[in-house]
């Protein structure tokens, strides 16, 4: 029971870290910040997480676990591709908006640890061999056209990945003036992530794509 008790509290101060770190920025969130918004002592806290980089770095295992769940979920050939491949697109989204706080904040990560530039090279490497695994499966699927040199399958993961690190920025920035809402940063994402992998989709997925994530995220 005892064990029980520790493993809840250890979730719930990730997650009320991750609610935190997502509303007020890394840089302005303090283990002391997390123990008060759960009524805990700061002794308390840090039986569990010590530091706060350690939070961070549960976070961040967290994060790319759920990246690797999603992306390891090939379609098989009797499924709808469109609506595969734009499920697994909002759900990939939903974990970058979920971990927002890292695409944001990586700068000021690297700055207050330098070891956090060696853990966003690993998390972006695991990630391109996951996608990079699927794309070849999907290559079989003939959802996807198969990449022929002087191109690669990785050069093309890569690029998309460092397109998706950098959205959550970047709407924000364009969304000044403007309500930022979690379905505004979809509809923002999808636009340009398809945009860049339409050249490499058959029709098999772009056929009623977009109308697809429209029903899905509502209308505006």
């Amino acid at each position: 029971m005892k064990v029980a008790r520790e493993t809840h509290l250890a979730d719930r101060i990730l997650l009320k870290s991750l609610q935190l770190f997502n509303r007020d920025g890394v840089h302005a969130v303090t283990n002391r910040d997390v123990a008060q918004a759960l009524n805990i002592s700061s002794g308390n806290l840090t039986y569990h997480f010590n530091k706060k980089i350690d939070i961070i770095n549960a976070l961040v295992d967290q994060m790319e676990e759920e990246f690797r769940v999603i992306l390891n979920r090939v379609p098989n050939e009797s499924e709808n591709m469109t609506i595969a491949q734009a499920d697994c697109m909002l759900e990939l989204l939903r974990v970058v908006w979920r971990y927002r706080f890292f695409f944001n904040s990586i700068h000021h990560l690297i700055q207050i640890d330098p070891s956090q530039r060696r853990r966003f090279i690993e998390v972006k490497n695991h990630l391109v061999a996951f996608t990079a695994d699927a794309y070849e499966q999907l290559v079989s699927l003939k959802a996807v056209k198969k990449i022929d040199k002087p191109n690669s399958t990785k050069m093309v993961v890569e690029n998309s990945w460092y397109l998706w690190f950098s959205l959550v920025r970047l709407y924000e920035i364009v969304s000044t003036g403007t309500t930022v809402s979690e379905k505004g940063f979809y509809r923002f994402s999808v636009d340009h992530i398809f945009s860049l992998l339409e050249p490499h989709y058959t029709d098999r997925v772009k056929t009623g794509f977009y109308e697809y994530v429209q029903v899905k995220l509502g209308s505006k």
